[in-house]
């Protein structure tokens, strides 16, 4: 039985960072797929981030913070694991990280590969070609 991307807890995509694309293995954020609830409560913190962006640098960092805790569960290759996000990226690469995890939530061809319900055919014809 396949399950939606968001209701799967495995289902994930990885976001790498420009500046990272060359690097062998390139260094990965692990995000998961948000839920329409769950992208409704993220989408309402958005709002919160975008109206401090100019105003209070501290409220806006904090609001990126959560933000990206909303969308990214894990890391590959970044040499620091151990340390929170905002000890790990720069103000920049976080709202680059930021941008790509949002846009990542439209599933890509492979993760609706894996959506797709097996057909109810067994893929032979119904009936043999007709004669001329």
């Amino acid at each position: 039985m396949t399950m939606t991307l968001a209701a799967d807890p495995k289902q994930t995509y990885k976001v790498v960072l420009d500046h990272d694309k060359d690097a062998f293995p390139p260094p990965a954020f692990v995000c998961r797929y948000l839920t329409l609830r769950q992208w409704r409560q993220t989408a309402r913190l958005y709002d919160e981030f975008v109206a401090v962006r100019d105003k209070d640098p501290d409220n806006f960092a904090d609001k990126l913070v959560e933000l990206l805790g909303q969308i990214v569960v894990g890391s590959e290759n970044v040499g620091a694991k151990e340390l929170p996000i905002e000890e790990t990226l720069t103000v920049y690469e976080a709202v680059e990280l930021l941008q790509k995890a949002w846009a990542g939530q439209k599933p890509d061809f492979e993760d609706k590969k894996k959506l797709s319900l097996p057909s109810d055919t067994s893929g032979e014809s119904p009936a043999p070609p007709a004669k001329d």
